[in-house]
């Protein structure tokens, strides 16, 4: 590798292309656990993730609609914030309902064929209909 030439920065250092790039385009660069600023202090580790609101029932989403519209009504979320979450909310419900819908479909179905195969089962056997 050649050493950088004198007077010329960084950004135009790193080869083909890089002069059409906006600053921070491009794949992430991969970053050491022990990266370390210039001045050597350690770098703080960072901030576990903030676990939100657990969404894996329609009551669950119906429970976090009820809540946000409190939240806005209270004035602690911004309208337009408020609005793409109610958004969200709703399709979310909307997707958990369908499935609901499906899961039930099946289950009727499958309780249909269970009844016709005990309904044969007693007529050949020759007993009386359930």
């Amino acid at each position: 590798m050649t050493p950088p030439k004198k007077g010329k920065p960084a950004s135009h250092r790193s080869g083909k292309g890089s002069r059409n790039k906006a600053p921070g385009a491009g794949a992430p660069e991969a970053v050491s656990s022990e990266s370390r600023p210039a001045d050597g202090t350690p770098v703080p580790p960072e901030e576990p993730r903030k676990r939100g609101r657990r969404l894996r029932t329609i009551r669950h989403v119906r429970a976090g609609l009820a809540h946000l519209i409190r939240e806005m009504e209270g004035g602690r979320i911004d309208p337009k914030t408020g609005n793409a979450l109610t958004y969200a909310y709703s399709v979310l419900g909307g997707v958990m309902s369908a499935d609901v819908a499906n899961d039930l479909a099946e289950i009727r179905e499958s309780l249909t064929k269970i009844g016709q195969d005990i309904a044969e089962q007693d007529r050949t056997r020759g007993g009386t209909p359930r």
